[in-house]
């Protein structure tokens, strides 16, 4: 008998004064350039902006680093966790004047996360990013009591292929000129084994709010997410899927420019036992980085072990899908072939552990 893998967390954290600014103008308290000293929470808060000093002009992009010194012996048990950048103040972090703002997270020089600054919080007039799901509060006071009393808190998640060793861990932000961001805190809140064991502990039972249970009622059986593009032939899917008996949620799950994957694949799972991926040509063309493909299929994984979202391949082969994503090339896909929408079907069915040929899926 295989016992299950003990697992434990840990966080290693700098203050955000301890950046080093390649490009652009970073701020603090000791260090003011025309910023309000009531902005600054103390000696270890940094605003970074896109001004140049020398011509008192904006830069085109801010570059910022910090290096974090995690124990080797802790990167080399390292399975999964997250990189974390904190503000103390409320209305602190990310925000900017100008919609749109583009802002880029790397760890090691691997994007993590690229998106757009589009949310104006009650209250404000900046434009600000905001991500749905958060660390459970409970965890991470017990954890790191210093990110646990930030205000603002965000959060990505990372696996073992974003580690090096032995050397100290780098992150880097990318932001464009009109962004501006307060940070306290980096951090890297990693789950290390303590034994050869299998098994994983899940990253979902550290987010506030998951799902332990799929046996937990939903308004649907499947939620398919799909580029725009590839809205005529998801319709041919979910016609046959449909016709086997399962209630399919799609109209939402439609991504047009400008939606975050994560976000959709949360908000799909929320309300369906399982996700279906469609991976086409249109989807690989979109801005998304490796890392959110990454994330998405590794932590739609249940607090049960159970595997709740299917990608499916649609117009290419998963050996051109590993080609342009090499760190997902061991995933299991489902594949449409010869528009033979019934075998993707079947396919699909075996994923949710259904058998295709039954002749009531929905007993």
């Amino acid at each position: 008998m295989t016992s299950e893998r003990e697992t434990h967390w840990s966080s290693t954290r700098v203050d955000g004064s301890s950046a080093h600014i390649l490009s652009g103008l970073g701020q603090t308290k000791n260090n003011l350039v025309g910023a309000d000293i009531g902005w600054f929470a103390g000696d270890s808060t940094i605003i970074i902006d896109g001004l140049d000093m020398e011509t008192g002009q904006k830069l085109h992009h801010v570059i910022a680093t910090w290096e974090i010194p995690v124990d080797p012996k802790i990167i080399d048990r390292a399975l999964h966790g997250f990189l974390v950048i904190t503000c103390l103040r409320q209305f602190g972090g990310l925000h900017t004047e100008e919609k749109g703002q583009s802002v880029s997270i790397y760890l090691n020089e691997q994007q993590i996360d690229l998106f757009g600054l589009e949310v104006i919080p009650e209250g404000h007039t900046d434009y600000f990013h905001r991500q749905n799901r958060q660390l459970d509060p409970h965890w991470l006071s017990s954890l790191d009591p210093f990110l646990a009393s930030c205000m603002t808190i965000y959060h990505w998640p990372i696996f073992d292929v974003h580690l090096v060793s032995p050397q100290a861990q780098i992150v880097k932000v990318v932001l464009e000129s009109q962004a501006y961001w307060d940070i306290d805190y980096v951090a890297l809140l990693l789950c290390q084994s303590q034994s050869q064991e299998s098994g994983v502990e899940p990253v979902a039972d550290v987010l506030e709010n998951a799902d332990d249970s799929r046996s937990s009622r939903h308004d649907f059986d499947v939620f398919v997410c799909y580029a725009s593009e590839d809205r005529a032939t998801i319709e041919s899917l979910v016609a046959v899927l449909k016709g086997r008996g399962i209630k399919v949620w799609w109209d939402r799950g439609q991504i047009t420019l400008g939606d975050r994957l994560s976000e959709k694949i949360d908000e799909g799972l929320r309300n369906s036992r399982y996700g279906v991926m469609i991976i086409s040509k249109s989807s690989i063309a979109k801005p998304w980085p490796e890392a959110e493909f990454h994330s998405v299929i590794h932590r739609s994984i249940s607090s049960r072990g159970e595997k709740v979202l299917l990608p499916v391949l649609l117009d290419l082969t998963h050996a051109q899908f590993a080609e342009e994503y090499p760190l997902l090339a061991d995933i299991v896909t489902a594949q449409l072939i010869d528009a033979d929408f019934d075998q993707l079907a079947d396919e699909i069915l075996t994923g949710m552990g259904r058998d295709p040929h039954s002749p009531n899926l929905n007993g």
